[in-house]
């Protein structure tokens, strides 16, 4: 079964330590409240990606209290991740794509190469 990824939703790779935050361009473009599909079109004439991870950096903190908060959120971002493997495809708002793991120390640690639209959406239902 394809599994589904949604803006701003948290994914890993087995036997990795983190979630990563997904994007896309039209969730990004949503949230400051644009026109996806210029955002869409845009970063296709300019080369740019239309999903990606984020790598999110980490800090010292002094404050045992706020610490153990950030750890706490960070482990219920890593219970609920969606396992992705190099290689499988998964649909993102209504496209096909493959996923490329790059590696646990990238800042975009998983890429995602566009396939195309599923045979399903453009035949409709017969």
């Amino acid at each position: 079964m394809t599994k589904t990824l949604t803006n701003s939703q948290f994914v890993t790779v087995a036997g990795w330590r983190r979630a990563y935050t997904f994007s896309t361009i039209a969730g990004y473009a949503t949230k400051l409240g644009k026109d996806a599909k210029e955002y869409r079109e845009r970063a296709i004439r300019n080369g740019h990606d239309l999903a990606w991870t984020i790598n999110s950096g980490v800090a010292l903190v002094g404050d045992k209290k706020l610490g153990a908060a950030i750890l706490a959120r960070e482990a219920q971002e890593f219970a609920s991740a969606t396992v992705l493997e190099n290689g499988e495809t998964v649909e993102i708002e209504g496209e096909l794509y493959q996923v490329k793991v790059m590696g646990e120390r990238y800042s975009d640690p998983i890429h995602f190469k566009l396939l195309g639209t599923p045979l399903r959406d453009l035949l409709g239902a017969f």
